[in-house]
């Protein structure tokens, strides 16, 4: 007998073994195998209503996993969409060690409405649009869009059991998500039985969700009723009756308890396996066999802060899931007028953790009037790395963050479904393969030819070698992560035994980043999101950002073309207004055309020789051309001996005279006037970064008393090892009895994020 029973045990222990090892082959590896990084982004606006000739100033944050800084990315993409999901405008901006200022000034044309801040990196898009960063502002436009049609109320309840099922013989708990054309409404429910007898009342509702509990009977069928205005809502709660598998959650001060109720008669394996995101925990708990109800109480410090999940697999198979949060380390924040001054106010803004002791951050601050309407923040950068990412879109993120808040952040967590069916199916969502690398600046791609020799370089107009690619005799090339801005102007020159040789001809394909962008991006209407120091280079392991000014250069219109011309030559040609500027085709330059060919071909120029005695420039039929070259009048001598190059110009100007007689004006280039052969060929970049604009305060109204005002924006606040740095806001009388706003957000250097909201008389 003792045989027989010892051999069972080392069957036992031996299966037991076997389901183990299988568990973490089948299981827990293909989860952690080569996990993607999780990066997520918050854009700290300056404020949220705008007019249409406004301008959004805003600071962008790019982490990780954990919330510290992305030392990958260099580019985000932000993009200002209306409310059909339509891009307005988009801006390329520069992410250094995680944060990046930009802005984006609106134009006229604009509806008055909604309109969203939409942004996200490359590698962002292997987890999907879902985790791009969204927020809605309001833009009061110059054209008012006509008002819809008011829709017909439509009422909806979804009911979100707890870990995904209701099962008989056990205490249940139900999400339940009352709306009407996705809007709040006050309701009252119930859940009762066939026969219409209350069981349990629908409790705690905060916003549009409420739970109740209750006992599930064996051959009881189960509804939710619903009372909103004077309608009644009635929905069916489905039951599963074959497996009496559910999974509870209770949340005790230092740690979090799971309550597993299962068949015991069954003697599948079950275990909880625990994961944020792509980031899996090291460990998981195997329940017992032979117990129909498992608790398992877990510490908190062994979750990431924000949203974690628990998923019951039973013999390898996921059947339950639930959502739980954790909180981040605590943070207060303290902002104290220390001095005033006749025109301005001096505060001191003191950061501390829980243990009073000061914490440096970097940090973003609005500063806003109050008048009648109070400051409501829908946003911020603890929903924004905490909870939407993980989440599937609802309204109110920031009111989860509120203090006393955190039975509605629960009951949030408790609405979520379980988004997968299978194994193979939670494998590719949750950890995905990479089809979209991390992007560092931008390239350069283009054709030369012929190929003089094997090296071609770039520089900048300050001959700064930027790089150098090796050719191998081909004509293609390709200029990899640089740091260039829209309008730059960059040089390229092949280089042959330290000599410089000037190309004959460069046909540039495109400077962009690694992104293929979509062009069309669809909107869910009924949640409001989207589905869809030394140079200018990067090194993967170092980013030097001293930017080297570089003049640059756009087309524009005719108008505003002359007003440049005036701007430049003003001091050299008293009457530079009378002229209007010729345009140099860009292929002229390349081709080297000469000056005298460019006005015979444009202006209808010809040299003519009066009588054999002297050199003049004639002009349609019997018209005559006077030619000026730098503001030097040239004289019949001068005409023969004119060798100047198009290539060698910088503008050229023309008036026109009495009776059809014109002037022109050249300007040469300061290498032509300082007798410099430059061997380079000058590229102008349509595509790169968006330069970053000096913030301008905004003028106050005194008689404004409608709208929140802007007062400053501070996109870079950095506290020092005490916690502590001073702010200086201009003086307006219109601050007397009025409170000032503080909107700070930001990240600790321990990775604590930071998000106040503080009033100041």
């Amino acid at each position: 007998m003792k045989k027989i029973l010892l051999v069972f045990l080392i069957l036992n222990t031996f299966q037991y073994l076997i389901a183990q090892n299988n568990f973490v082959s089948e299981v827990i590896n293909p989860l952690k195998d080569k996990p993607l990084l999780f990066e997520k982004v918050f854009v700290h606006i300056n404020k949220q209503n705008y007019s249409f000739d406004d301008t959004i100033w805003f600071k962008a944050y790019v982490v990780d996993n954990e919330n510290s800084f992305s030392s990958y990315t260099t580019l985000l993409y932000v993009n200002l969409l209306n409310d059909e999901g339509e891009i307005v405008t988009s801006r390329n901006v520069l992410i250094n060690k995680g944060v990046g200022v930009n802005q984006i000034r609106l134009k006229g044309n604009l509806e008055t409405g909604n309109y969203f801040i939409q942004a996200y990196t490359n590698y962002m898009r292997n987890f999907g649009e879902k985790n791009y960063f969204l927020q809605k502002i309001k833009i009061e436009g110059d054209i008012i869009k006509r008002k819809k049609r008011k829709k017909k109320k439509i009422f909806s309840i979804e009911l979100f059991p707890e870990s995904g099922v209701i099962t008989e013989n056990s205490l249940n708990t139900v999400g339940v998500l009352v709306q009407s054309n996705n809007r709040d409404n006050n309701y009252y429910g119930e859940i009762v039985d066939s026969k219409g007898r209350k069981v349990a009342e629908l409790k705690d509702r905060i916003k549009t969700i409420s739970k109740a509990t209750f006992l599930c009977k064996p051959k009881h069928s189960y509804y939710v009723k619903v009372y909103i205005n004077d309608t009644i809502l009635r929905k069916k709660i489905e039951v599963r009756k074959k497996n009496k598998t559910s999974l509870r959650y209770l949340r005790n001060k230092d740690s979090i308890e799971f309550i597993v109720y299962k068949d015991s008669n069954k003697l599948n394996n079950y275990r909880l396996f625990f994961q944020q995101m792509n980031k899996s925990l090291n460990h998981y708990f195997e329940l017992s066999k032979n117990s129909s109800s498992n608790n398992i109480k877990v510490n908190k410090n062994i979750f990431q802060p924000g949203v974690n999940t628990v998923t019951l697999f039973e013999n390898n198979k996921p059947i339950l899931e639930r959502k739980f949060f954790i909180y981040d380390n605590p943070s207060s924040l303290e902002i104290k007028k220390i001095r005033e001054d006749t025109d301005s106010i001096t505060y001191k803004l003191k950061l501390k953790n829980s243990k009073n002791k000061g914490i440096s951050a970097n940090l973003s601050m609005s500063v806003l009037l109050e008048n009648e309407k109070k400051v409501i923040v829908n946003n911020n950068i603890k929903n924004a790395f905490l909870l939407s990412p993980y989440l599937r879109k609802l309204k109110h993120e920031s009111f989860y963050f509120l203090k006393n808040s955190e039975k509605a952040l629960d009951y949030l967590l408790l609405v979520q479904k379980m988004n997968y069916e299978n194994l193979k199916e939670m494998i590719s969502k949750t950890n995905p393969r990479s089809n979209f690398n991390f992007e560092l600046g931008f390239n350069l791609h283009g054709t030369v030819s012929p190929v003089l020799a094997n090296e071609l370089i770039l520089l900048s107009n300050e001959d700064v070698l930027m790089d150098k690619v090796s050719l191998r005799g081909q004509k293609k090339f390709n200029f990899k992560r640089l740091l260039v801005y829209k309008g730059d102007t960059l040089k390229i020159s092949f280089l042959k035994n330290e000599d410089v040789l000037v190309p004959k001809k460069i046909i540039i394909d495109s400077v962009k980043s690694n992104i293929n962008s979509d062009n069309v991006i669809f909107l869910n209407t009924e949640n409001d999101c989207f589905i869809r120091e030394n140079h200018l280079r990067f090194d993967s392991n170092n980013i030097n950002l001293d930017t080297v000014v570089i003049k640059g250069k756009k087309r524009s219109v005719r108008s505003k073309e002359k007003k440049e011309l005036i701007k430049k030559y003003k001091s050299i040609v008293k009457d530079i207004g009378k002229y209007f500027p010729l345009k140099i085709d860009k292929k002229d330059r390349e081709n080297q055309l000469s000056l005298m060919f460019y006005l015979f071909r444009e202006e209808g120029v010809v040299l003519k020789r009066w009588k054999n005695v002297e050199n003049y420039l004639s002009v349609g039929v019997n018209k005559e051309a006077i030619l000026l070259i730098d503001g030097k009048r040239m004289t019949s001598d001068d005409l023969l001996g004119i060798s100047l190059k198009v290539n060698d110009i910088k503008d050229i100007a023309v008036q026109p005279i009495g009776r059809g007689n014109i002037i022109v004006q050249v300007f040469t280039t300061e290498n032509y006037k300082n007798n410099v052969i430059e061997e380079f060929i000058t590229v102008i970049i349509k595509d790169g970064y968006d330069r970053e604009e000096k913030y301008m305060v905004s003028g106050l109204n005194l008689f404004d008393t409608n709208e929140i005002q802007e007062i400053d924006w501070k996109p870079i606040l950095e506290t020092n090892s005490s916690g502590e740095v001073l702010i200086k806001i201009k003086k307006n009388k219109i601050f007397d009895k009025k409170n000032i706003t503080f909107l700070v957000e930001g990240i600790s250097n321990q990775g604590y994020l930071i998000s106040e909201k503080i009033i100041t008389n």
